[in-house]
């Protein structure tokens, strides 16, 4: 039976003993490219079963020479080659700049990954987000003090930001991966 792996994470196969791996060259089977915004970084990747497609989400600039002001898109595959910008209807003023655009963080986003936790028993945290909210206030904190803070949302597209649940209380200018630790 031939099968193909998406996404596959060499990780658990490298550190494992006896295993001879075999390499074949890579081939690349997609690519996705933010249809209004070139630039785009910290992408994130997960099935969402309740929408019956992968979803990534991305940071986008819809200013290039304002790197605080980033916005989360999601683009949707059922295959998870061919992807196409989602439009959605969200409150989020960053929706009124493009469809697939779902959250600002109150002011900016940095950093930031999302996660969908399959163990969560509340629907309304099923997915999780890790960054810098609010870049627009960077400035109004003192040097190397702006906290990472987790966003949720029960479908990822609609996110709540708990300013209250600190994740990390300094700056962390890099992509802050949240993933689920089973012990």
């Amino acid at each position: 039976m031939k099968t193909n792996l998406c996404f596959f994470d060499d990780f658990w196969i490298d550190c494992r003993r006896n295993v001879a791996r075999q390499w074949y060259s890579p081939r690349l089977a997609g690519t996705y490219q933010d249809p209004a915004f070139d630039a785009a970084t910290y992408p994130s990747l997960a099935w969402c079963p309740e929408a019956g497609c992968y979803r990534l989400w991305y940071e986008a600039l819809p200013h290039v020479e304002v790197d605080a002001l980033r916005y989360i898109g999601v683009a949707e595959s059922k295959d998870g080659h061919s992807w196409s910008p989602g439009s959605f209807a969200t409150d989020d003023p960053c929706n009124q700049v493009a469809p697939h655009f779902v959250y600002s963080g109150n002011g900016g986003i940095h950093g930031s990954s999302v996660y969908r936790d399959p163990y969560e028993k509340n629907p309304a945290w099923r997915y999780k987000c890790a960054g810098m909210t609010r870049s627009d206030t960077i400035r109004s904190f003192p040097r190397g003090e702006f906290p990472l803070t987790l966003s949720t949302s029960p479908d990822g597209i609609h996110w709540t930001e708990h300013p209250d649940r600190r994740i990390y209380p300094f700056t962390s200018d890099a992509y802050n991966c949240i993933f689920f630790n089973t012990t």
